[in-house]
């Protein structure tokens, strides 16, 4: 039994209203982009509004560049910043506060990595 008032309701009808994007990052040691971010949205943009995700990406790569060199290593610091600027550039944008989720891969550089 699921409580009605409880936070898995409260959560469900929040992202009925508002949508859902998830961001997944995968950066080096140091915090830099290892590749381009990926987007992922449910219930939040219309056929005609993908555009928005080119758009969302791009803020991501200038929010990493903002970051300082010791927020880029702590991967709390890059999830926060990152869910803070998705949140703020779809309440601009659409008029939504979507529920966020970021997924942060960090890949260690290898030097003797080899293929």
């Amino acid at each position: 039994m699921v409580p009605v008032g409880g936070e898995l309701i409260r959560n469900r009808k929040h992202a009925m209203f508002n949508g859902i994007v998830v961001a997944s990052i995968a950066v080096d040691e140091d915090g830099e982009l290892l590749v381009d971010p990926v987007l992922t949205t449910s219930g939040l943009l219309e056929a005609d509004e993908s555009h928005l995700l080119a758009a969302g990406r791009e803020m991501i790569e200038d929010v990493l560049d903002r970051l300082s060199s010791q927020d880029r290593r702590s991967d709390r610091n890059v999830r926060e910043a990152v869910r803070v600027a998705l949140r703020r550039f779809f309440k601009n944008t659409l008029d939504k506060k979507p529920a966020t989720d970021i997924h942060v891969l960090r890949i260690p550089f290898d030097d003797d990595f080899t293929d």
